[in-house]
């Protein structure tokens, strides 16, 4: 089973500084170390004032974690950059950070990048890596791989297991350097050793893929469970699968419904959408759990906010045929809807039988002919018989539509469905009678040369 590798930038916390200083803050870190933040803000303000850079430091810590002061990130964000403007290391790298996650509003790239590179060039290994992943990844600035080889070399110069991390990734994927499984093996254990959780889990999928390595299915369980413990989304998945699948029975990983479940859990609360559906299914079922279709309903609505179309038409399924929850049409429109944007054909055209009916939704032809139109244009032939039905009946009547969809039904209909072949060949049949010559070879033509979008 195949898995992908990332890369991610370092934050989280600020690596705030508190090296050992001499000078008038001093006094400060002493008040601040009784409690007293007023004070101790007061005695940092003084040493600002009188160029200690570290001060300004202290200050935009407290701003940012609220020490002794309501939290105001943008005084702190002030503070880091007067710091960071008189080349402080640790100010410029934390608000790289701030401006990468975007804390207290959208990420601003630009802004990021520039001061990861300030405190990259200033030899910070940390800041290094995370540059070189702005330009992997083109983020404030255009991909640039040759870049970010240069910065992750020189993290990973200094031991940084993140710039371990990121090497391994170039050379995994050919990145800036000719791809070679063997050294990007190396990078990652290197990393993975130094316990980053990123370097475990792509360890992992190195021995679970047999990247570089013979395929080993056992090391690979042991690498995802390691930086599954540090909470990595994507090996909390990866081992939660072992366990779930019986791919990997053959490859000697036990099989265990509830450690899967509770992995599952763990990366569906991150975000995980395939966790989120997979959590659905168990706790419908009673894999791994005690059956809950409550409990169940909840994740699979989860995932399909997530986008995740298995997810959305099985709670429109669900809500339509009252399987194991009161019929609700309105909730069955509602994730029909989201199967249907998704691109689904047979959401679509269930979301168009609803909205002709007028059934959970306010009755809408016009709605319903855009949305057969959709699903009969993807080759659906259920949605092709009834947009030509639809076509036929409406005021005006659109016999040449009508025809074409009538006609390519027809040809594209099971034999074993002789009910709804032989309505399709009367439709056609009435909609060319309403045809002269013309415009039936017109809406012959297009039959003929139809192909599903």
């Amino acid at each position: 089973m195949t898995h992908r590798l990332f890369v991610s930038i370092l934050g989280g916390a600020l690596a705030l500084a508190a090296s050992a200083w001499a000078g008038p803050a001093d006094d400060g870190k002493t008040a601040l170390a009784r409690g007293d933040a007023a004070a101790a803000l007061k005695l940092f303000q003084q040493a600002a004032a009188q160029g200690d850079l570290k001060a300004n430091v202290y200050i935009a810590t407290m701003y940012y974690a609220g020490q002794g002061v309501a939290r105001d990130l943008p005084a702190a964000i002030k503070w880091f950059t007067k710091a960071a403007s008189g080349g402080d290391l640790q100010a410029q790298s934390n608000l790289g950070i701030i401006f990468f996650t975007g804390e207290g509003g959208a990420p601003n790239y630009p802004e990021a990048l520039k001061w990861f590179r300030a405190a990259a060039e200033q030899g910070q290994a940390k800041a290094q890596s995370n540059l070189a992943t702005m330009y992997l990844m083109g983020q404030g600035t255009a991909v640039n791989h040759a870049q970010a080889l240069a910065w992750y070399r020189k993290a990973a110069a200094q031991g940084d297991a993140a710039g371990e991390n990121g090497l391994g990734y170039m050379y995994k994927y050919g990145n800036g350097v000719a791809a070679d499984n063997a050294e990007a093996l190396s990078w990652f254990r290197k990393a993975a050793e130094k316990n980053f959780a990123e370097a475990q889990k792509n360890l992992g999928t190195m021995y679970d893929n047999g990247d570089g390595v013979p395929e080993d299915a056992l090391q690979a369980q042991a690498w995802f469970r390691k930086a599954a413990g540090q909470g990595n989304a994507a090996a909390q998945f990866n081992l939660a699968s072992m366990s779930y699948n019986d791919y990997y029975a053959a490859k000697g990983i036990k099989q265990d419904d509830a450690e899967a479940f509770w992995w599952f859990r763990k990366a569906a609360q991150q975000g995980v959408v395939e966790a989120q559906y997979i959590m659905g299914t168990m706790l419908e079922i009673g894999r791994g759990t005690v059956a809950d279709r409550v409990e169940a309903m909840k994740w699979y609505a989860l995932a399909a906010d997530n986008s995740d179309l298995r997810a959305a038409t099985k709670l429109a399924a669900l809500y339509e045929t009252g399987d194991g929850v009161p019929r609700d049409a309105g909730q069955a429109v509602r994730w029909l809807q989201k199967a249907a944007d998704l691109g689904d054909a047979k959401a679509q055209a269930a979301l168009a039988a609803h909205l002709v009916a007028g059934d959970g939704v306010a009755a809408d032809r016009a709605a319903a002919t855009k949305w057969l139109r959709k699903a009969a244009d993807q080759g659906n032939t259920a949605a092709q018989l009834s947009l030509a039905a639809l076509l036929e009946q409406s005021t005006p009547s659109n016999p040449v539509e009508a025809y074409r969809w009538y006609a390519i039904a027809a040809t594209r209909l099971a034999e074993t469905d002789a009910e709804a072949r032989s309505k399709a060949n009367e439709g056609r049949e009435r909609a060319a009678a309403a045809l002269d010559a013309g415009r039936l070879a017109e809406a012959r033509k297009f039959v003929t040369a139809w192909k599903p979008k």
